[in-house]
C-alpha cells in the first residue's frame, strides 16, 4: 500500500465528558438474532453468541431477541447458549406454513423495525471456490434489503476480546457522513478508535488517435485527480475534527496503492489489528453491484466481524 497522508485527531477526556450527554440519550435498541431452525448446537451458535456478547458489552442493559422462521417443526435451542447472554429475551418463533426465503427475510426486517433493533446479527455461510465468492443466500438478501445494520460473521472470523479499532472504508459519497456519525457513536460506546480509509484512483492516461495529442488530456486528468484528492482530504480533516469534539480518536488514511479496493480494505484491517470493519452499501442496482464487487470479498475473507450498513439509515 502507498499511503499518501495520515492526518489524525486525538480525543481529549474533556471532549468525552461533553459527548457523554449526547450519546447517553440514545438508548441502543435490541439485537435481533435470526437463528436457523436446525442450528441447535453450541458449536453452531457459539461464535455468534460470543460476538453478540461482545457487541452488548458496551451497553450492559441492551437486550437480545432471537428469532426463527419455521413451519410446523419444533425448535430447540441449547440452554447453555441461551443462558450465556445476559438480557436474553424469550425466543420469538414466527410461524409461517409455507414461506419463501424472500418472505422470511422481509418478516425478519419488519420485526427488527417493530422492535427498534440496533443491529441484526447474521452468520454468513460463505465459501470461495474457483475464484468466485458465494455468500449464503439468506444473509446476502438480508444485507441487500435491510435498513437495519447487519452484523456479520464468516466461518473464518476471529472474535476479538474487545472492540478497540473500527475500520471504515469510504468514498465520501452523499450519505457517508451520516454513517460516519453512527460509527463515531459506536466507537464512543466501545472506547475504540476509528480508522477511515479512502482510496485515490490513479489517473488513467487518454490515448489520442490521428493528429490529436494525448499530452494535454493527460495533464487535465491529472489536475482533476489532484483537485478531487484535495476535496477528499478536506472532508477527512473535518470528519476527524468532528470525531475529536465527540471524544473519539479518529485517523484518516488516503491510499494511492495499485491494489484493488477489497485488497486494500483487508490489508489495512490486518496491519491495524482491526476488530470491526464497517462497510456501506447502497440501495437499488448500484447497491447490488457494490455488494458484488467489494463487500462480498470482504465479508467472506475478513478475519474479524463486518458490520454492513445502508447509506439510508433507519430513522
Amino acid at each position: 500500500m502507498d499511503v499518501q497522508e495520515k492526518p489524525s485527531s486525538g480525543a481529549q477526556p474533556e471532549s468525552r465528558k461533553k459527548a457523554s450527554s449526547e450519546f447517553a440519550s440514545a438508548q441502543p435498541g435490541v439485537i435481533l438474532w435470526p437463528i436457523e431452525p436446525f442450528e441447535t448446537t453450541s458449536e453452531d451458535l457459539g461464535p455468534m453468541s460470543r460476538l453478540v456478547n461482545l457487541w452488548k458489552s458496551a451497553s450492559p442493559g441492551q437486550q437480545v431477541l432471537p428469532v426463527s422462521m419455521v413451519g410446523r417443526e419444533d425448535v430447540r435451542w441449547p440452554d447453555e447458549v441461551m443462558a450465556s447472554i445476559d438480557g436474553m429475551l424469550e425466543p420469538r418463533i414466527l410461524v409461517q406454513p409455507s414461506s419463501t426465503r424472500s418472505q422470511s427475510i422481509h418478516r425478519v426486517i419488519e420485526l427488527a423495525r417493530q422492535e427498534g433493533a440496533e443491529v441484526i446479527a447474521a452468520t454468513t455461510h460463505a465459501e470461495k471456490s474457483r475464484g468466485r465468492i458465494r455468500l449464503g443466500g439468506f444473509t446476502e438478501n438480508l444485507i441487500t434489503h435491510s435498513s437495519v445494520p447487519v452484523l456479520t460473521l464468516n466461518p473464518h472470523s476471529k472474535i476479538p476480546e474487545q472492540i478497540s479499532t473500527i475500520l471504515m472504508p469510504t468514498d465520501f459519497a452523499p450519505g457517508s457522513k451520516a454513517i460516519f456519525n453512527r460509527v463515531v457513536e459506536w466507537a464512543y460506546r466501545f472506547k475504540a478508535k476509528v480508522i477511515v480509509v479512502n482510496k485515490f484512483d490513479n489517473p488513467v492516461p487518454v490515448f489520442a488517435y490521428g493528429p490529436y495529442t494525448s499530452t494535454v488530456d493527460g495533464e487535465i486528468i491529472a489536475q482533476l485527480m489532484q483537485d478531487a484528492a484535495k476535496i477528499r482530504q478536506h472532508h477527512g480533516h473535518r470528519w476527524a475534527a468532528d470525531a475529536a469534539r465527540k471524544g473519539v480518536h479518529c485517523e484518516m488514511m488516503f491510499d494511492r496503492g495499485a491494489e484493488s479496493l477489497d485488497e486494500m480494505i483487508l490489508n489495512y484491517a490486518t496491519e491495524t489489528d482491526t476488530d470491526l470493519i464497517v462497510m456501506a452499501t447502497y440501495r437499488g442496482t448500484l447497491g447490488r453491484l457494490f455488494l458484488g464487487s467489494v463487500a462480498r470479498d470482504v465479508l467472506v475473507t475478513a478475519s474479524c466481524p463486518v458490520l454492513v450498513i445502508h447509506d439510508q439509515l433507519q430513522p
